[in-house]
């Protein structure tokens, strides 16, 4: 090795340890000011985690609003950390979920094409401009990220000719979020079969796995009553303040203009959620016709942000399933028009920017209630369409 490269890649690892050492210094006190003191989210797993190690039943209507809502087999994840104190295991989770944004910004800078350096600058922005809602998952201690990261190792693996692993992810994702269904009618539509056998066999697995707990027919009942605890407390959440998706929106809408309808918010979020679809399917069509290389990261990142628009308990926050389009659209800004450029940023900059801090009290809680992130979003949609349209992506 010369001694200009061995010169440039001992800078490259200063420059790395530095950064490392700067974020751990960042969120040491993050954690223990920020998050530590809620984590509301961690302690109903980390509480389903002690039941399912003594055999018990992980639903019970005494919960209230901080029930356990995934299957029974996600409880597993928990049980090892249930063993640990509670602040500790809390601490333990924070690491996880660091982990998991860090694998998910490695993964997805590997997508976009371009320079080192823009790609570069496209995690800083993409940190910043998702900040808010991921500053929330942490706060809450969720398993977003968990999945957030399943789906791009998803994306990856079938990229990299690897469809099994790739199932596998989503399968295990279904175990705790419905959210990679999403993923389905566009594998079948591709005809990914060995990536839908493999998320069938884990998700076959995981149903089956609390057997070794519960025994057979305790596993039975047990997601009989998982089955009813979803049925009995999503209507209720549907228009709840935090409630940000399609249907959510149109319903916050209606009522703000005095129509007492309960059905044309259905309609109308169907409609939308149908439009979608069709853009998607546009998407589909033209990467396949043209044969665009990379096509599968930027129609993987759309589904992906579409998550928390169709979902029908899409939080606030849940938009940080919008982060690899971020990121995309951030390494190809350069490219877009400069036009599209200032309304990309002014965009960016209302997802970003529009804090407790910034806007106030009274203005924050309107625009949260309202689910203005969703219009915010659903630009996004139309850019990441238009760029892929044009080949800038």
């Amino acid at each position: 090795m010369s001694e200009p490269t061995k010169a440039k890649k001992t800078a490259s690892g200063r420059r790395r340890a530095a950064g490392i050492l700067l974020l751990v210094l960042i969120a040491g006190p993050v954690y223990w000011f920020g998050v530590r003191p809620d984590m509301s989210d961690f302690g109903v797993c980390f509480r389903a985690g002690e039941r399912l190690l003594a055999g018990e039943t992980l639903y019970r209507e005494t919960d209230g609003h901080l029930q356990f809502k995934y299957a029974p087999a996600a409880a597993f994840l928990f049980a090892p950390l249930s063993l640990l104190p509670l602040e500790a295991a809390k601490a333990v989770w924070f690491i996880v979920m660091a982990a998991c944004l860090a694998g998910i910004l490695r993964i997805v800078s590997r997508w976009p094409a371009g320079s080192e350096r823009a790609v570069r600058w496209a995690a800083v922005w993409t940190a910043a401009v998702m900040a808010k809602n991921l500053g929330r998952e942490f706060q809450l201690g969720q398993v977003n990220l968990l999945l957030l990261l399943l789906m791009v190792v998803m994306v990856r693996e079938n990229a990299a000719g690897r469809p099994g692993g790739g199932g596998l992810s989503v399968g295990v994702s279904l175990l705790f979020k419905p959210y990679a269904a999403i993923f389905l009618p566009d594998l079948v539509l591709k005809r990914k079969w060995a990536m839908l056998a493999g998320g069938a066999a884990a998700l076959a697995a995981g149903l089956i796995l609390p057997a070794a707990v519960y025994g057979f027919a305790g596993n039975a009942a047990v997601l009989a009553e998982w089955k009813n605890t979803l049925f009995a407390s999503t209507p209720g959440l549907l228009l709840t303040g935090d409630n940000a998706s399609l249907w959510a929106f149109a319903a916050k809408a209606f009522k703000a203009f005095g129509f007492p309808s309960t059905a044309g918010p259905l309609i109308i979020g169907g409609l939308a959620a149908a439009v979608l679809g069709l853009l998607y399917l546009e998407m589909v069509r033209r990467g396949r016709a043209a044969a665009i290389p990379g096509s599968e990261f930027a129609e993987a990142a759309a589904l992906m942000m579409l998550i928390p628009m169709v979902s029908p308990l899409g939080w606030n926050y849940n938009y940080l399933y919008g982060l690899p389009a971020v990121f995309l659209l951030s390494s190809a800004l350069p490219r877009f028009r400069p036009v599209e450029r200032a309304v990309l940023v002014a965009d960016f900059a209302l997802i970003g920017g529009t804090l407790r801090e910034v806007l106030g009290k009274t203005a924050f809680r309107f625009y949260t209630e309202n689910a203005l992130i969703l219009p915010c979003f659903l630009l996004l949609f139309a850019m990441l369409y238009a760029g892929r349209r044009r080949r800038l992506l």
